[in-house]
């Protein structure tokens, strides 16, 4: 009896075992029966911001949009935002301040910057106050789209475009969340950087609002706004 119960409990363990690698595979198999989320993000620029528009990317990742997803990325005019220089740089804010107050869009195509430079608000205090402000909105700029695509352990059938997805800047190595695609998704936001900027990286486009200024964000990363 006792040789029984211990055959039916190591049999019941190797199934619960197999069966939870199973979903857990199957999981990050998912990441790539969506479009990357990079074309998913320029695809949508073509269709919903006018040519001729300036659009912010930041340096060391790569810009937005792409060539071949319907569209021209000539048709738009870029701008560099230079945020991984020290904050220790007199120049540093000025620049921004002058591209911030010609540029209508901002995209994000990774949590390259904002995940490393958030975490270093000791060596990069302006730019750990200029990347709270620019997600919570009261730099500016509103979210208007989110792309991504994180390993989902039970997706939807269709996009819930009620769902909007949010990003924390201090996120949790490893957390789960709802998102418009799938009811139950590892957020992979707080992981290794090389873990997701290649095939899976998080794209957020921010849409320049009248609430911004350049006197406010000079308050913002100087800590004295209100």
């Amino acid at each position: 009896l006792f040789y029984r119960h211990h055959k039916f409990f190591g049999i019941g363990f190797i199934c619960v075992i197999g069966l939870t690698a199973i979903i857990w595979t199957q999981s990050f198999v998912f990441i790539y029966t969506r479009l990357h989320p990079r074309v998913s993000a320029s695809m949508w620029i073509y269709k919903n911001i006018p040519p001729g528009s300036t659009i912010g990317n930041e340096h060391w990742d790569d810009p937005q949009p792409l060539y071949n997803t319907g569209g021209n990325p000539g048709d738009y005019k870029g701008m560099e935002l230079t945020l991984y220089y020290p904050d220790s740089d007199a120049n540093k804010w000025k620049q921004m301040a002058d591209k911030l107050e010609k540029t209508d869009y901002i995209a994000i195509t990774s949590n390259r910057l904002w995940r490393s430079l958030s975490a270093i608000p000791f060596k990069y205090p302006q730019t750990a106050r200029y990347y709270k402000a620019l997600f919570d909105g009261t730099l500016g700029f509103e979210q208007v789209a989110v792309f991504s695509s994180h390993p989902c352990l039970l997706p939807k059938n269709q996009i819930d475009q009620t769902q909007p997805e949010t990003t924390n800047l201090h996120p949790r190595p490893i957390s789960f969340i709802i998102t418009n695609y799938c009811y139950l998704a590892l957020n992979d936001d707080g992981a290794e950087e090389s873990f997701t900027v290649y095939d899976h990286p998080k794209v957020i486009i921010f849409k320049k609002t009248p609430k911004f200024s350049t006197a406010k964000l000079f308050n913002i990363v100087n800590g004295t706004n209100d």
